[in-house]
């Protein structure tokens, strides 16, 4: 490849946004002939960079793509675990003339219906439909017994189509010409159904009940929603007409970030319904965040609303309703990670913190990690002085997140328990604030930088591998990241020079674990 086609390869392959001395120092080529070949890759409109300082460089398409997931900031995980499934849905959206059809996978309980909702929501919201394009709904479970009454609700009826039918009527897909039909248990649909809709999939043409000589014409965009394995339970011909298949995972499947954002939103709308802020304690949201039942968020949905009612009940008069494990019936149940209680307040809505100086210290420390190949010890001395620098960046209002609790937990156990480091606290909340972001080296410097930490400081990646064991990955590639920093970090508190080893046995969790740890 010719060396600007390099810097849009390395560009693209990484994925995030690049500064011009990192983009540089992975394809060794001087600052100034880089910064030249990234200009003209501006130029011709494949990349854009931001106005920040140091200037920023991210693919164009990457642009489009964050402009697409607006429309689906009401859908949790949608710039997190869920983003290629955003990014189906939206180029199913868009793709001409009339967009594809969606199928959706998963449990009862994940959400399927709400993302059908914002599916449509946003091509109206980016003007694919018109405003008022209709949205029709139609569950096919509820007629899964009497299939020529749903061929009837889908496809419509004229006058003798059969007995009762004494005028003409417009089915579902009439009805949604110009915008959305979805249907959720699709698998409900009898063999002859499925037919009948795939010829429309084909065609865009379909007969009324009763109606043999004129066809009629609809443009209508198909979404589906199945709980069942559609390779066992649809027709081979009418899966071949749906191009996009997303499956949403189950609520314990989630990243825990995104398990708690759930559950916060679940909560701020009972306290909406109260009127009244609602305090939830912490051990309420250790058991419901590690909730595995099989009905998902919709299970949790009723047993919040349930607790809300059992609080409130007790506390009818009380200005702030304090949830505790007695109304969710959790009493005795094992709680884990010391969660923090949090309060929702019922008029403000979950904010979403803005970029500050900790993110662009985070991009200026990758800006220096890029540029090194095979550090000196001065060097990796000078990147865990540059990692120390950025504790005073941490915002106080980090320490007030719930995932904090459990990290701070952890961290206690872990480093200052176990291995017996009198770690400064300070370094807690900056790796903690950086996990929360989700922060991440890029791919490159995972993979080396992260090797030659690992083997040039073996004893102290051993703890951090240990205290990030523990912890719940938001991302595989963010905890590698950060397990390569606390290493750097731990290299204050671990001798990595003492030759003498051994292995002590001890049981207990007092006693035992403070002997060891003076070991």
């Amino acid at each position: 490849m010719s060396a600007e086609d390099r810097v849009l390869t390395l560009i693209r392959d990484q994925g995030g946004p690049q500064t011009t001395q990192m983009v540089a120092a992975q394809l060794h080529l001087s600052r100034s002939v880089t910064s030249h070949y990234l200009n003209r890759l501006a130029d011709q409109g494949l990349l854009v960079k931001n106005d920040e300082r140091p200037v920023q460089w991210r693919l164009a398409t990457n642009e489009t793509a964050e402009q697409q997931t607006d429309g689906f900031r009401q859908f949790v995980g949608a710039t997190g675990s869920l983003r290629d499934i955003i990014d189906q849905c939206t180029a199913a959206v868009h793709y001409p003339p009339n967009g594809l059809n969606i199928l959706i996978t998963g449990d009862s309980g994940v959400g399927k219906s709400f993302l059908a909702q914002q599916i449509y929501e946003y091509a109206q919201a980016n003007k694919v439909i018109e405003a008022d394009a209709p949205y029709i709904v139609l569950n096919c479970a509820d007629y899964a017994n009497n299939p020529e009454l749903l061929s009837s609700i889908l496809f419509g009826y004229v006058r003798g189509a059969y007995t009762g039918a004494e005028t003409d009527h417009d089915g579902l897909l009439a009805q949604a010409d110009g915008g959305y039909l979805f249907l959720d248990e699709v698998h409900r649909l009898s063999s002859e159904n499925q037919e009948k809709l795939f010829t429309f999939m084909d065609t865009s043409r379909f007969f009324r009940m009763g109606e043999n000589q004129q066809s009629r014409h609809a443009t209508v965009r198909l979404i589906f929603a199945t709980t069942e394995d559609p390779e066992q339970v649809m027709l081979g011909t009418f899966r071949r007409r749906i191009a996009v298949t997303v499956h949403l995972p189950n609520f314990s499947a989630r990243p825990v970030d995104e398990r708690l954002t759930l559950l916060t939103a679940l909560f701020h709308q009972e306290a909406k319904v109260l009127q009244r802020p609602v305090v939830v304690t912490g051990a309420v949201l250790s058991i419901l965040v590690h909730c595995r039942h099989q009905g998902n968020i919709g299970y949790l949905k009723n047993w919040i609303r349930r607790g809300c009612a059992s609080g409130f009940k007790d506390q009818a008069k009380q200005p702030v309703i304090r949830l505790t494990a007695h109304d969710f019936g959790l009493t005795g149940q094992k709680t884990l990670d010391n969660w923090t209680d949090i309060t929702i307040e019922p008029t403000a809505a979950v904010q979403q913190q803005t970029t500050d100086t900790l993110d662009q210290a985070w991009q200026h420390f990758t800006t220096a990690v890029a540029g090194m190949k095979a550090p000196a010890d001065w060097e990796y001395q000078s990147l865990m002085t540059q990692l120390q620098t950025m504790v005073p960046s941490v915002p106080a209002w980090e320490a007030a997140h719930p995932l904090h609790g459990p990290h701070a937990y952890w961290f206690h156990s872990i480093l200052q328990q176990q291995f017996g480091l009198a770690v400064d606290a300070t370094l807690e909340s900056l790796l903690f604030a950086l996990y929360r972001r989700r922060m991440v080296l890029p791919a490159a410097q995972r993979a080396d930088w992260g090797a030659a930490i690992r083997h040039h400081y073996p004893r102290a990646a051993h703890v951090a591998a240990a205290f990030y064991q523990h912890l719940e990955a938001l991302t595989p590639a963010s905890q590698e990241s950060l397990q390569a920093c606390l290493t750097l970090l731990l290299h204050d508190y671990v001798d990595e020079t003492i030759q003498l080893k051994g292995m002590m046995i001890a049981h207990g969790e007092r006693t035992a674990t403070s002997i060891q740890a003076v070991v």
